[in-house]
């Protein structure tokens, strides 16, 4: 055999195993991305549920739930909708309390200090007061299904690259 041919050979496996390792690297690499996506197929327990619950998504992926019992539906959609948006919502909460430099750095320092001086967080807290019982039941049931899937789903891929682990949520959150 001349040199020339087992260097034609070894550079056409060497090609094919570099296809086939980037192959793979790039179904890893999209199975990591993807896994922490919503499903909106299938089913799912949602711990404290006393009736069941169906919820279908539109060609928009905009959730429509349907429930026995109203307090159901709150908590299903609490955890829909971290489900979907849990990284937006903390993000939303630590802005509101002036907590996004403890994520950001010294940059978010300016917008926390807004916050805090506006004072969002009290606000709050005085709407949660001025709420009817009913008010306050479906809110604290919303908490209760953020809550489920925090504790028992895995995290959204920003929140795993930040390491950033969500504090419970609580009804006054979502004021």
């Amino acid at each position: 055999r001349s040199p020339r041919k087992v260097i034609g050979r070894i550079a056409a496996v060497a090609g094919v195993v570099s296809a086939a390792l980037l192959a793979a690297a790039l179904i890893g690499a999209t199975a990591f991305l993807l896994a922490p996506l919503p499903s909106h197929r299938g089913r799912v327990a949602i711990p404290g549920l006393f009736a069941p619950v169906d919820a279908r998504f539109d060609r928009q992926g905009v959730p429509h739930v349907r429930a026995v019992l109203e307090i159901d539906a709150w908590r299903a959609l609490g955890f829909i909708h971290a489900s979907d948006r849990l990284f937006q919502m903390e993000l939303r909460r630590r802005a509101a309390h002036g907590r996004l430099a403890e994520i950001f750095g010294q940059g978010a320092v300016s917008m926390d200090r807004v916050a805090r001086t506006s004072g969002y967080a009290a606000l709050a807290r005085r709407d949660w007061e001025s709420l009817t019982d009913h008010e306050r039941r479906a809110l604290t049931a919303y908490a209760d299904g953020v809550n489920a899937f925090v504790n028992d789903q895995a995290l959204p891929l920003e929140m795993r690259a930040l390491s950033l682990t969500p504090e419970p949520w609580t009804p006054i959150d979502s004021l």
